[in-house]
């Protein structure tokens, strides 16, 4: 692993990082409205998709890039909100309208979106925590469980 990606690894464990991806990732990753991310500029090789949800007060598409766990035909998506206080809103958008189209390695696809049991959620939880650690940390001080998703297409 590369000594940047352990940093940021170790950095994303802290309050500070939270902070600095609500307030400052987010709204730079915004401004590309999803054709660019940090966390794949800035060399780190996370595993990242964009998903593209239908905003459920506007009716307007959303692009949200994600960590994603699984493999690339069955990728796996948790909403953190860094820690937030609430579930991100492109959560609350699968969870009004499972549509959605993932972007991944520069292909589209159309995929529904299953809200995972606590099982099945506690079962992926390890692959997850182990491409973002910081995870552990925004669970404790949010003190919810995220919602957490399966993005499955027709033929899965």
């Amino acid at each position: 692993m590369r000594a940047y990606q352990s940093f940021v690894k170790w950095w994303g464990k802290r309050p500070s990082f939270a902070w600095f991806g609500r307030h400052i990732l987010t709204p730079v990753d915004r401004l590309t409205r999803g054709r660019k991310h940090t966390m794949t500029t800035t060399g780190t090789n996370f595993p990242l998709c964009y998903l593209t949800t239908t905003g459920r007060k506007s009716g307007r598409p959303r692009v949200v890039p994600l960590l994603y766990a699984g493999s690339d035909n069955a990728p796996v998506v948790t909403g953190t909100n860094f820690g937030g206080d609430h579930h991100p809103a492109w959560a609350h958008n699968l969870s009004a309208d499972p549509q959605a189209v993932l972007q991944l390695n520069g292909a589209e696809r159309p995929v529904r979106a299953r809200l995972l049991s606590e099982e099945e959620r506690l079962s992926v939880w390890p692959a997850l925590v182990a491409i973002w650690p910081g995870y552990v940390g925004y669970v404790e001080r949010s003190g919810r469980i995220p919602m957490t998703f399966a993005l499955e297409t027709e033929d899965s």
